[in-house]
């Protein structure tokens, strides 16, 4: 508690029945009690120590105590502490490697009562602890019971303790179950859009379960959950009239291995509560390049799809293979692996902003977050990072630096069987399980995705050049008698590139990549509010007469936008390579 240097603060905050006790425990006498409890009722001296020094059985320990509460310091810390304590305490974040165990009653908020806990009757609530003894040697003896040195460190290493939940259906006090009526009946007098935001997860997730998740992350404010959503009512409706992104790879404008070749993420599997999981490797996450295929209102439409139909197909799984589970959370991977602090730029730090903004339609979403692999560099940068994400999403992040610790803790959460193999388990890799992803996203049947069989390779490069600057890529990819060879470019930068395809040092074709500065607004020029949509050329396609290797230059063009934010000079290539099928 915050406390000021002066007798009558400190008083308040000194306990009388601690005081007491203590005199008790040191022997003191009944005089002394009466003393202690005048002084404490009566004193309003900044030198409340001095009053108390006839006591000396705890003058010495209250006098440095009062020492410390003038320190301004420790104010500054207790009152830092009492800002995240309050909250933490009411609504504590738990992470479990279990399916939590269902209410006792059925909860409907057709009937708010159920919404409440059971509460225990008062004579089972004060059973004692340990039957009173005569003397301090049968205590001691009724209550040790000896154990063999490997059974204690056992139990020592691995304790149960039986954490109480708050803020889910079948745990509320009176207070949030009205809290919970009020935000129901006033849901239901708006209407749409706020009844399908907060009913997007109604084929798989209970009214009830949903009227709490939002509320849980207000704090049980029902005001503040209505004046958050109603700021963004607009970006709902637009992801809306879209079927929410549906079919991705339309939406995106790019192949969805391009994509996911940019920001490698998948959902793969239940963890043991029975949350689906999913993972990302940061380290080879590229921005430079991500941006430069989708603007980042495009990339927002991923996240749509994924929080919309993704959850969807992730949830309904769930509950096929976990009959009890009952709570929409998933849990997140990211390895930072290989991961720089070139690649923490602003462009990743507006990838945190888009993923962000979609969540705040989706509180409480997250069950916990590991990041592994921590390199020692990303503690400075970690404060940075926090102030993008909500204060309760941040207490669910679980940070490793220690590779095996980390590893331990992810199969201590998740299966091997259902753990990637870039992240130490047994199923598929990342990029594996794109393939499968992009299928289940697209639309259309397997023949038709873009997604290459065995006999296709792809190469893709992200490359940098200024207006005027050359640069040349000499062994792009290779080739073989008889294959297919096509080339393709994509950019967002507002100053072009032209590109040139030497196959066996032999120039092939030779275009220009730049998007057109008046093409999308007229006369008026792109800005960060209207920004340049991706522009892409197919550079070469031709059948190859012999064995070689494919070679690229790219040569800046000059630079006629004003606002050098847009100025990005980044290009993504794409060579695919068809073999012949044996």
């Amino acid at each position: 508690r915050k406390m000021k240097a002066d007798g009558d603060v400190v008083r308040q905050s000194v306990k009388k029945r601690g005081c007491l006790s203590l005199c008790r425990k040191a022997g003191g006498s009944e005089s002394n009690e009466r003393e202690i409890e005048r002084i404490l009722s009566s004193t309003n001296s900044p030198e409340l120590p001095n009053s108390l020094s006839s006591l000396t059985v705890y003058h010495d320990a209250l006098s440095s105590a009062c020492l410390i509460f003038k320190d301004p310091k420790f104010f500054s810390a207790v009152g830092d502490f009492d800002e995240l304590s309050d909250d933490v305490d009411k609504y504590p974040v738990i992470t479990r490697s279990y399916i939590p165990q269902l209410p006792s009653q059925h909860v409907s908020m057709g009937e708010p009562e159920t919404l409440m806990a059971v509460q225990e009757e008062e004579e089972d609530r004060f059973t004692p602890i340990v039957k009173k003894v005569v003397s301090h040697r049968q205590q001691r003896t009724s209550i040790i019971h000896r154990r063999r040195s490997s059974a204690l460190k056992q139990r020592l290493q691995k304790i149960d303790l039986d954490v109480v939940e708050h803020g889910f259906p079948g745990q509320l006090n009176r207070d949030e179950m009205n809290e919970c009526v009020k935000f129901y009946r006033e849901l239901h007098n708006r209407g749409d859009p706020y009844l399908e935001i907060v009913y997007a997860n109604k084929d798989f997730e209970d009214e009830a379960y949903s009227i709490c998740r939002f509320l849980r992350g207000s704090g049980f404010k029902s005001d503040a959950v209505f004046e958050s959503l109603g700021k963004s009512l607009d970006k709902w409706e637009e992801a809306k009239n879209h079927d929410f992104y549906n079919d991705l790879e339309k939406s995106l404008g790019v192949p969805l291995d391009l994509f996911f070749h940019m920001s490698p993420i998948a959902t793969y599997g239940n963890a043991r509560n029975g949350c689906p999981v999913s993972y990302l490797k940061a380290g080879w996450l590229d921005t430079d390049g991500l941006f430069s295929i989708c603007s980042k209102d495009v990339i927002a439409r991923y996240f749509w799809n994924d929080m919309i139909h993704g959850s969807e197909r992730q949830f309904k799984e769930a509950k096929s293979r976990f009959p009890n589970f009952v709570r929409c959370e998933k849990i997140r991977i990211l390895d930072l692996e290989g991961f720089t602090s070139s690649q923490l730029s602003s462009d990743s730090i507006e990838f945190l902003k888009v993923m962000n903004g979609i969540a705040t339609f989706f509180p409480e979403n997250t069950h916990c977050i590991l990041i592994v692999n921590v390199p020692s560099w990303f503690s400075f940068s970690w404060t940075i990072i926090k102030k993008f994400l909500a204060p309760r999403t941040v207490r669910k992040i679980e940070v490793y630096s220690n590779k095996a610790i980390g590893a331990a803790r992810l199969k201590e959460i998740v299966e091997p069987s259902q753990i990637p193999s870039d992240f130490g388990g047994l199923a598929p890799d990342i990029l594996t399980l794109n393939k499968s992803i992009a299928k289940q996203a697209s639309k259309g049947d397997e023949e038709t995705t873009t997604y290459p069989e065995k006999q296709i390779h792809r190469g893709i490069e992200t490359v940098f050049v200024k207006p005027g600057k050359t640069i040349t890529i000499s062994d792009f990819t290779t080739v073989k008698k008889g294959d297919k060879l096509s080339v393709k470019a994509y950019t967002r930068s507002t100053h072009g590139a032209s590109v040139s395809v030497s196959l066996c040092q032999k120039l092939q074709n030779k275009e220009s990549l730049a998007c057109e500065i008046f093409e999308r607004s007229g006369t008026k020029e792109f800005s960060e509010s209207n920004p340049p949509p991706t522009f892409s050329a197919d550079i070469l396609s031709c059948a190859c007469s012999a064995d070689g290797t494919v070679s690229i230059t790219l040569e800046g063009l000059e630079d006629f936008s004003k606002s050098r934010k847009l100025s990005r000079g980044y290009f993504v290539l794409v060579a695919t390579v068809e073999s012949q099928k044996e």
